[in-house]
């Protein structure tokens, strides 16, 4: 038996500043390293520590998730006052949030 499994996800787009091309995961990694350091807000340091991604569609386009809902929205207050940070080469131009279907 199949059932559908409904979890939200954010979609962070990324412009980058180089010609060089990175793989979703290895933009992922830079983006989780450079908000880490983030030591004075220490939800958006927990929110960056509990995602995980979920893929990446060119040209930069990253969706990550979170088992707490509480993260995600915390990732995009971030974003709305201008405390997040961009995956190193690069610019956010913006951050949604997706809500997405996987059958089990």
């Amino acid at each position: 038996m199949s059932r559908a499994i409904s979890t939200q996800c954010i979609g962070i787009i990324f412009q980058s500043l180089t010609s060089k091309r990175k793989s979703g995961h290895r933009i992922f990694e830079s983006f989780i390293e450079e908000n880490r350091s983030c030591f004075w807000n220490i939800a958006l340091v927990d929110a960056v520590n509990s995602i995980e991604y979920i893929g990446f569609m060119r040209p930069g386009t990253l969706f990550v998730s979170s088992v707490s809902e509480r993260h995600l929205i915390t990732l995009r207050s971030a974003w709305a006052r201008r405390i997040l940070k961009p995956a190193k080469g690069f610019t956010i131009l913006s951050l949604g949030m997706y809500i997405t279907s996987f059958i089990k």
